[in-house]
């Protein structure tokens, strides 16, 4: 017997005998009366995560069921819908570089209509002109990202981006930060930090709070964004490891995984334990903010961070690098691509085969600058 969950009126989600997740949507004066896309999932927290989203659009406008593919719908009001969408998801930017290109596109293309648009036109907007195959491949992936979301709203049946090649983008090593330049940083903040504190009157109920923002960063290997919502309940000493949760699904993977517990990282986390967590409650974020009274914020943590970074003359890498160190450093220790991929989030095994593809010896000497051995 199929078990469901009421979203809001005439919507459920509902989980089947086979134990995949759908949503049921009902409606008298639709023909059908009931629709039942599929979440493409048997985990819980996912499908809840997508059934969410999906109703968000729903009662937006921007996505309808009953209309599996809008062929008259054009691409001025397909990018209406798009913004609206992913207004509270993604950055400002990213939205507003998809969107121009998107329109360049179309005035090119010479066409109004959405499902108009070719593979052709897509190849040759790509492919003809004279840019650098890098140009090339982030024109392919933010017009992947728009008609990718245009086919899962229903507004076109194929996305014409995956049958254009994708550029050939030389694999360069990717940046990151040595383990000696990282306990730099932390100097850095302790000298900078100690001089300030000159013309401060007040105190901070916990004054160390980025560095071990930034040390739990560099060893799990996490995004910043994840970092923001870890839990007590998420870190489990027994098990030696973390679940780092995707609750938002702002990731590509949009999947929950765990992290290894290595032995900085269990270290900081017994202190942490110790010295700021103040409730018994499985609910209480680990990393705090310098009051102590709430969890850390990314963009705030980015802007420190890098203003730190400048001071103990660091190279301009952002908080990412970290998690490029932490890749080298399970490699070399023998982990396998696979697992690596599913500590990092990656949303596809190509993305961690930069680190694979290197030769043993030019890895061996990455990780043996990153771990200052």
């Amino acid at each position: 017997m199929s078990k469901s969950t009421q979203l809001g009126p005439g919507v459920w989600l509902v989980r089947h005998n086979n134990g995949r997740y759908y949503l049921r949507f009902r409606d008298t004066s639709r023909t059908p009366i009931e629709k039942w896309p599929a979440l493409e999932t048997k985990k819980k927290d996912t499908a809840t995560v997508r059934a969410n989203a999906k109703y968000r659009d729903y009662l937006l406008g921007v996505y309808d069921p009953w209309e599996n593919v809008a062929f008259n719908i054009s691409i001025d009001e397909a990018i209406k819908r798009y913004e609206r969408s992913k207004s509270s998801k993604a950055g400002d930017v990213h939205i507003s570089d998809v969107v121009k290109l998107v329109r360049r596109l179309k005035e090119e293309a010479g066409v109004i209509e959405l499902a108009a648009i070719s593979p052709e036109h897509v190849d040759k907007f790509v492919f003809g002109r004279d840019i650098k195959n890098k140009t090339r491949d982030s024109y392919r992936r933010r017009y992947n990202a728009f008609f990718n979301w245009c086919r899962q709203a229903g507004l076109i049946k194929h996305n014409p981006v995956q049958k254009v090649d994708r550029p050939r983008v030389p694999i360069l090593m990717p940046k990151h930060y040595t383990l000696g330049e990282f306990d730099r940083l932390l100097v850095a903040i302790d000298d900078l930090d100690e001089e300030r504190s000159k013309y401060v009157h007040t105190k901070d109920a916990n004054p160390k709070w980025l560095p071990q923002a930034l040390e739990f960063l560099f060893f799990a290997g996490t995004r910043i964004s994840e970092a923001c919502r870890v839990t007590w309940g998420d870190v489990k000493f027994d098990q030696q490891r973390i679940h780092i949760s995707q609750e938002t699904k702002e990731t590509k993977s949009k999947e929950d995984r765990v992290v290894p517990l290595l032995p900085r990282l269990e270290k900081l986390l017994l202190h942490l334990q110790e010295s700021t967590r103040s409730t018994s409650s499985r609910g209480e974020l680990v990393l705090k903010n310098r009051y102590n009274t709430a969890g850390i914020s990314a963009n705030h943590t980015n802007r420190r961070f890098n203003q730190y970074r400048k001071h103990a003359g660091l190279p301009p890498i952002g908080l990412h690098g970290f998690r490029h160190s932490y890749a080298f450093y399970l490699i070399q220790q023998g982990v396998g691509i696979e697992h690596v991929k599913e500590f990092l989030g990656h949303s596809s095994l190509d993305v961690t085969q930069i680190y694979a593809k290197m030769s043993p010896d030019e890895r061996l000497e990455i990780v043996m600058r990153t771990l200052g051995k």
